[in-house]
This record gives structure tokens, C-alpha cells and sequence, in this order.
């Protein structure tokens, strides 16, 4: 009989050994899948990040293209407007200078008047073209200044963004090295436990027959015990029937 509680016992240890590394093994392998999700999770999102990184160098970098190029139809804008200026101001200056004289006369006579005339309106529309083209190199000048500020900003503020974004892919970087070690160590985990179940399938084979070969003898041993107490009750009756005949005679 003691073998039989001892290998009674040696299973309820199996069973909950069994139990335990199964829902272990469960575990891990849940753990194992959610971390090579994360891999893969970190991974799609660096992807993402180097992508948007990528298309603000290349706004950047058009924006420093068509900056430049403002720049410069500025500049030569600008160029010109102060070289007629200073072209058209000369001008009138020697306008001035010639025909000073006689625009201060009262009475002006002939021909001399009819050039004092035409000198006049010349040089009042000097004075105007001057006036327009200084109007034309003040707005250029302000346009220029604005666009300069919007670009200055733009840049400003994409640089920032490629730098939060970069600083994520860091980030990324090192959750993703952390997630690819556990998940390593993860694999030799669960292959561990792999390897333990199929060595408790094992002892399960040999727990059962060594219970098949108890249960058996089990049964032999009851069927000799049984013929023994038969045996014993008849030897038992007999040796009181003969008790009994003894004591008659």
C-alpha cells in the first residue's frame, strides 16, 4: 500500500508541475508576442519619423531656393530704382541748371519762353518718375523685409520640428534595442519551458505505467489477499467443526 501513496503522490506533484509550466509557458509566449509587436511598432514609427524628417530638409531646402531667388529679382528691382533715381535726379539737377535763370523771369518772350515751358514740364516729370521709383524701392524694400521674416520663421520652426522628431528617433532607437533584447531573452524563456513540458509529457508517459503496473499488482495482490481470508474463514470453520466433535466425545 505504500507504494501506491507514494505514487499517487509523485502524480499530484506532476500535475502541478505540469499546470505551472504550462501557464507559464503561456505567459511567455504572450509576452514574446507582444514584444515583437513593439519591435515592429518602433519600427514603422522610426520609419514614419525619418520620412517626415526628410520632407521638411527638402520644404527647407526649397523655401532657401525660392528665398535666394526673391532675393535677388529684389535686389536687382531695388538696383534699379535707385539708379534711376540718381540717374533722373542728375537729370533735373542740370535741368535746373541751365534753365534756373529763366524759369524765375516774369515775362518770358518767343522762343525762350516756349523752352522755359518745355523745361518746366520735363523736369516736373523727372520729379515724379523720381517720386515713383522711390514708392517702387520703399515697397520692394518692405516685401523683401517680410518675406525674409516668413522664411526666418519657416526655417525657425522646421529646424525645431526635425530636432523634436530626431530626438524621437532616439528615443524609438532605444525602445526598440530594449524591446529586441527581451524579446531574446523572451525566445530562450519560452524554449526553456518548451523543453520542460516535453520532458513532463515524458514523465507523464512513464508515470502511467508505472500506475498501470501498481494498479495491477494492486488487483493481483486483492485477489491473493481475498483467497487468503477465503481460505483462512474455511480453515476457520473447519478448525471450529472439529473444536465442536471434540468436545461431543
Amino acid at each position: 500500500m505504500g507504494a501506491v501513496f507514494e505514487e499517487a503522490s509523485n502524480v499530484v506533484m506532476f500535475l502541478n508541475d505540469t499546470d505551472q509550466s504550462t501557464v507559464a509557458k503561456t505567459q511567455s509566449d504572450s509576452k514574446l508576442v507582444g514584444l515583437q509587436d513593439l519591435v515592429a511598432t518602433t519600427d514603422a514609427s522610426a520609419k514614419t519619423l525619418s520620412a517626415e524628417i526628410a520632407d521638411l530638409k527638402s520644404e527647407l531646402k526649397t523655401a532657401k531656393t525660392d528665398m535666394e531667388l526673391r532675393q535677388n529679382e529684389s535686389h536687382a528691382m531695388i538696383s534699379d530704382q535707385v539708379r534711376t533715381q540718381r540717374l533722373l535726379t542728375r537729370a533735373a539737377d542740370v535741368l535746373h541748371g541751365v534753365y534756373g535763370a529763366s524759369l524765375l523771369q516774369e515775362k518770358p518772350e518767343g522762343l525762350k519762353d516756349y523752352q522755359r515751358q518745355n523745361s518746366v514740364g520735363v523736369i516736373s516729370m523727372l520729379h515724379q518718375i523720381i517720386g515713383d521709383a522711390k514708392v517702387m524701392e520703399t515697397k520692394a524694400r518692405a516685401d523683401l523685409n517680410a518675406s525674409l521674416a516668413d522664411y526666418e520663421q519657416f526655417k525657425a520652426d522646421a529646424l525645431a520640428a526635425i530636432a523634436t522628431k530626431e530626438q524621437g528617433l532616439v528615443d524609438l532607437d532605444v525602445q526598440k534595442s530594449e524591446a529586441k533584447s527581451n524579446a531574446l531573452e523572451m525566445k530562450k524563456e519560452v524554449k526553456r519551458l518548451g523543453q520542460e513540458l516535453e520532458d513532463l509529457s515524458a514523465k507523464k508517459s512513464a508515470l502511467k505505467e508505472e500506475c498501470e503496473f501498481l494498479v495491477a499488482n494492486f488487483e493481483l495482490r486483492q485477489d491473493a489477499r481475498s483467497e487468503e481470508i477465503e481460505a483462512l474463514q474455511t480453515a476457520k470453520a473447519v478448525l471450529s467443526g472439529m473444536k465442536t466433535d471434540g468436545e461431543v466425545a
